[in-house]
């Protein structure tokens, strides 16, 4: 029924659109006019059709050109057209009719009634904490030069420690690799070359100085130009920096013999002639023979000059040779021997000279041989290793406070024993003593093991017992960083004493000699450690690794290619430099004195012509800006003198006065008291005694001469 009676509706619509006009009155008839032109064919009453849906309507084609269709679904009407892209198409029949006026708004309704409060919802579960880990990467797949590895994941079972299992992401920040270096750039007729050269006697610099001369590299002169060297025609300036000393140096005149007249080194236990021996209260401790007690312990007065045998512990020709002096407390302990207990601890307290046995630990004539590889003080008590004749030499205790000694360990029971320090001397942290030992597990592969030992809580532990210990070599706050010999090569690994931590460093592989990193030298200086090491390619050479960042890198190959330089023996450090011996490759087998400035890091040779012996010459001590070692250029082992501010070097005298004859000054022995220097020297008279000399040390000035 409602289709039909919108049918009827759209009848109505569809006349509307033809129009109907209402007639007037009826007027005079006029002319009948020319036939008009026939108008525009009215839309067909029949053309309205019902379909159901939009889906349903016909293709509109020109053919269907104002036919209306109603769809039932949607309760409209279409009809076909001429759509503005002059395609035929559907179009929408509005039959909605023009809005009405909007109406008043009506009066806001009374609120309700606020509803009761709704419980308490249940606490949520605590959510889930996210980690976060950083490690030091060594090299290999990850990083070629090293890194750091960052892991972060979830706490799944809340014990604050990111396990392998919670980690979900792992980032790594390598180091970057070293580039290539530059080319040198080519000389010119415009380049101004420097050449520094000691200056000549003539000039009478006693302590040395430097000649600096400037000049152009253009030929002048029957010079080459461009060659890069400045030839004497080249020359355009010249500066003289003369040093002299403000007073003159004087050898003091005493002597104690140290040699027996029989051995050709003059010492009888290079052992002993190899230690720098302790001072206390203006006296210094030195060990001697004076052909007729044997080896003993000696004193010398800096106040009076004098000297004196401080006991004749081992009476006769046969010495109580002593060793491993140390002083705690003003009280100077030493391991010697005598007729009645053999090698025992011993100790010297010089306000009363006094001398006594501080305990009989292998008790009668047999040897415990107390601090043989080991004597370190913590506190108020001195660690040592020993044997008491039943479990082996393990570490043993000496209290100050009471005055008794004890076995502190048994590290490897039985008679065998741990032999602690046997593999390296022990370093103190904190309240901690670090040494190395033998747990005598026959399953350990390792041999000797790192160990350690804090004084506070008495405890005793081993640090890793897969890591054969090679050498300990350098501490940084808690932090001692040492060696281990692997099968496939040397590792450099850190120890953190506060929380017992252990991380690798670096692989270094045996290389040709299959030296050991650090086994020459190493020094601290900032955050960074200095240290000899081959890694299986360049040789011994000069390496760093800085604490900071965990970066490790070679500083300069000396000796280049898998040749080796193998620097230290023999290391000072003055305003940031060190200084060191090292092969060059081309004075072997004796060695030169070279220098790396940690803040410029820049290396150089001191000088080719001072050669350093290589078992026992080097570096002696520094005063001022002055480092005076003993070395030799070609006529013999003396004393020289190396200026580091003016670069200047210089012999100070010949105390052998003969050529080819070795002073061998400071070789066994040396110390500096103030501004004076005391060494052990031979002065080629009397044969094979070395004595022991001393010289002052005057300050140095500088005059400069423009030429």
């Amino acid at each position: 029924m409602r289709a039909y009676t919108y049918l009827i509706l759209t009848m109505m619509i569809v006349g509307s659109l033809a129009g109907c006009i209402s007639d007037g009155a009826d007027g005079e008839a006029g002319e009948i006019g020319p036939e008009g032109p026939k108008g525009q064919d009215g839309i067909d009453g029949s053309s309205l059709h019902l379909v159901d849906s939009v889906e349903e309507l016909p293709e509109c084609d020109p053919a269907l050109i104002g036919q209306i269709y109603f769809v039932s679904s949607s309760g409209g009407f279409q009809y076909c057209t001429i759509l503005p892209s002059v395609e035929p198409g559907w179009m929408v029949v509005n039959l909605t009719g023009p809005a009405g006026e909007t109406g008043e708004n009506g009066q806001d309704g009374i609120d309700g009634a606020p509803g009761s409060h709704g419980e308490n919802g249940s606490n949520g579960s605590s959510g889930l904490t996210t980690l976060a880990t950083t490690t030091l990467e060594p090299e290999g797949n990850n990083c070629q030069s090293g890194g750091v590895k960052i892991s972060v994941g979830i706490d799944t079972n809340g014990n604050g420690v990111l396990e392998e299992v919670e980690k979900l992401e792992t980032t790594y920040i390598c180091n970057g690799l070293d580039g290539n270096d530059g080319l040198n750039g080519s000389s010119s007729s415009f380049t101004m070359l420097t050449d520094v050269s000691s200056p000549s006697q003539s000039l009478g610099c006693t302590a040395g100085g430097r000649v600096i001369k400037q000049g152009l590299d253009n030929g002048d002169n029957s010079g080459i130009a461009q060659n890069g060297i400045l030839e004497s025609g080249e020359v355009d300036y010249r500066t003289t920096y003369c040093s002299y000393y403000d007073g003159v140096g004087a050898q003091i005149p005493y002597k104690i013999k140290t040699g027996n007249g029989s051995n050709t080194t003059g010492i009888v236990n290079t052992n002993i002639g190899w230690q720098d021996l302790p001072s206390l209260d203006g006296l210094f401790f030195f060990i001697a023979d004076d052909d007729v007690h044997g080896i003993e312990l000696w004193a010398y007065n800096n106040v009076n000059n004098s000297s004196w045998m401080v006991k004749d512990l081992y009476q006769g020709a046969t010495g109580s040779e002593p060793y491993n002096p140390i002083i705690v407390n003003e009280t100077l302990f030493f391991c010697a021997q005598s007729a009645e207990v053999g090698f025992e601890l011993w100790a010297y307290t010089p306000k009363n000279d006094t001398v006594w046995l501080t305990a009989d630990i292998n008790n009668g004539t047999n040897s415990s041989l107390a601090g043989y590889t080991m004597m370190e003080n913590v506190g108020n008590t001195i660690y040592f290793d020993a044997s008491d004749g039943v479990s082996g030499t393990e570490l043993w205790a000496f209290n100050l406070s009471n005055n008794t000694a004890w076995q502190v360990a048994d590290i490897n029971s039985g008679s065998m024993g741990s032999s602690p320090c046997l593999m390296g001397s022990a370093i103190v942290i904190d309240s901690t003593i670090m040494f190395t030992a033998w747990n005598g597990d026959p399953q350990n592969t390792a041999g000797w093991t790192l160990w350690a030992h804090d004084d506070n809580s008495q405890m005793t532990w081993e640090v890793n017992a897969n890591l054969a210990i090679a050498e300990m070599f350098a501490v940084l706050d808690t932090t001692l960083y040492f060696s281990a010999s692997m099968s496939a090569g040397t590792q450099m690994w850190a120890y953190d004493v506060s929380n017992k931590s252990t991380w690798f460093i670096k692989f270094f592989g045996h290389g040709s000699t299959g030296k050991s990193l650090a086994q020459y030298m190493a020094v601290v200086v900032d955050d960074t450690i200095y240290f000899d090491a081959d890694d299986g390619t360049t040789g011994s050479e000069l390496w760093a690794h800085d604490t900071s960042n965990g970066s490790t890198w070679l500083v300069y190959d000396i000796n280049s290619g898998e040749n080796h330089s193998e620097p230290g023996n023999v290391v000072e450090i003055l305003d940031k430099t060190i200084y060191f011996a090292a092969e060059n490759g081309s004075t072997y087998p004796t060695r030169t004195i070279w220098a790396h400035n940690t803040e410029t890091h820049s290396t150089w040779e001191i000088s080719p012509s001072i050669l350093l012996d290589w078992q026992g010459g080097g570096l002696i001590e520094v005063y001022e800006t002055t480092i005076y070692l003993q070395a030799w250029d070609g006529n013999g082992s003396e004393l020289w003198a190396y200026d580091t501010l003016n670069q200047s070097s210089w012999q100070m005298f010949d105390l052998s006065q003969t050529a080819f004859i070795d002073s061998w000054t400071g070789k066994y022995f040396s110390r500096l008291d103030g501004n004076i220097l005391y060494f052990s020297g031979y002065d080629g008279l009397t044969p094979n005694e070395i004595e022991l000399w001393g010289f002052e040390l005057s300050s140095i000035s500088h005059r400069i001469y423009y030429n």
